[in-house]
Formats: C-alpha cells, structure tokens, sequence
C-alpha cells in the first residue's frame, strides 16, 4: 500500500470513529452491558470515548502532513507511529480499567495522560518528519 492510500485510510476510519464518539457523547445517555446475571452500566459515557477521541484526533492532526512528505520521512515517521500509538492508546485504555485513584500530586491518572500522551505524540511525530526532512534534504 503506498504512502497516500495509507495515510488516507488511516485519516478516514479515525475522521470515521471521531465523529461516532462525537455523536454518542452528545447522546449523554446511560450506557450498560449485561454480563451473565449483572448488570454492567457507564453513568459517564464522556470517561470513555475522551481519551479515545484525543488519541484519534493525535493521529487526524499529524495524518495531513504525511501527504506532502518524502517516502523516506513517510517510513521514519510509520516505524515511531506503529510501537508510540498502540502503547499510548493502550496504556490510556488500561488506566481507565482499572480504579487507580492515585496519581501525581493528588490528579487523577485518568484525567491527566490523554491530555499528556496525545499532545507528545503529536509534537515527537512532527521532529521525527522535521529532523528526518532536513537530513534528506542536505544530502
């Protein structure tokens, strides 16, 4: 798959997923999950979809920029992209598991990382294409 038919695929099912997160928080409905004789229900459906809406909007806001690069920076930036997105995404989600209710000076992890993780993904993806443009380019 080249460089642009990934980039776009990439940017439509995430343009895809934040417009479904968007609609079903602007439900602000009680959501629940019946899992043998319980019961299972999300009072706040907004603790869910934000960090998975700042995790996709980290990747819709570095995806446009990946059209107008060389192959090379498109490679350097992909071989960052696929370990950093799934571990911040991952970490995020496992936070939000479990009932951790410590954290730095007494803030809550949950409500700290997806404003922390998404924004440093995004900066180090955009020196990972600065640093790796401006080698290509004195050579």
């Amino acid at each position: 798959m080249t460089q642009k038919k990934l980039a776009t695929t990439i940017l439509l099912f995430s343009v895809l997923i934040v417009l479904v997160l968007l609609y079903i928080d602007s439900q602000k409905k009680i959501w629940c999950l019946l899992s043998g004789n319980d019961w299972y229900c999300v009072g706040n459906i907004n603790n869910v979809t934000e960090p998975i809406f700042l995790n996709l909007l980290s990747l819709v806001v570095v995806l446009p920029t990946l059209y107008f690069i060389r192959s090379e920076v498109f490679l350097a930036w992909k071989k960052f992209a696929v370990i950093a997105f799934p571990l911040m995404f991952g970490y995020i989600l496992y936070i939000f598991q479990n009932s951790y209710s410590g954290g730095f000076m007494g803030i809550n992890d949950e409500n700290v990382y997806p404003f922390i993780l998404a924004p440093l993904f995004v900066i180090i993806s955009y020196i990972i294409i600065g640093v790796k443009s401006w080698k290509l380019r004195n050579k």
